[in-house]
């Protein structure tokens, strides 16, 4: 998944936008947001964030924006007890 945000980010030009659409699962790991990709690890939201802005910026784009749109179930824990939320 980073890499893909990476590669979009390297086709964008100044004044783009680009949207992030993920559907599956997610977690909350240390009140950070993380979704789970296809092999199973958890994803920061925060990461791809990361990795899109040093990609333009490296590139030297301007006024470009990364839209991060999220439909994810997600497990939370209570008393040692997993509870999903879906």
């Amino acid at each position: 998944m980073l890499a893909d945000v990476c590669r979009a980010a390297t086709t964008m030009a100044s004044h783009d936008v680009m949207a992030f659409f993920f559907s599956g699962h997610g977690e909350s790991i240390d009140g950070t947001s993380c979704i789970i990709d296809s092999a199973g690890c958890a994803v920061s939201v925060r990461k791809l964030q990361a990795v899109f802005a040093e990609t333009v910026e490296k590139r030297g784009l301007r006024d470009v924006a990364f839209i991060v749109i999220l439909d994810c179930c997600q497990t939370l824990s209570y008393d040692g007890m997993l509870l999903p939320l879906d």
